[in-house]
């Protein structure tokens, strides 16, 4: 979304839409749950995609079982470190 429409005379929504938009500058998440789940799914997919030899020697990088790499799931094991590369641009 790029703009709202505000009637000039609802200050009540004026202030609303002011913190709204400030919030958003600082940390530009609307809604956390929504951007964990699109997060988890973009990781996953990721994941999915790999060849099994890209998925061992991300195990051993970030020290999971490497017999993790044969499974659909992202290893849960690895502190955060490899589902961090994986959502990293």
């Amino acid at each position: 979304m790029e703009w709202i429409a505000i009637h000039k005379h609802n200050e009540k929504a004026i202030v609303i839409a002011d913190k709204v938009m400030m919030d958003l500058m600082d940390y530009p998440v609307a809604d956390e749950n929504d951007f964990s789940s699109l997060e988890d799914e973009y990781a996953e997919d990721l994941w999915n995609t790999l060849p099994i030899d890209e998925r061992v020697e991300l195990c051993q990088e970030y020290n999971c079982n490497i017999f993790s790499a044969r499974h659909d799931t992202i290893p849960q094991d690895d502190s955060g470190g490899l589902f961090d590369y994986l959502v990293t641009p």
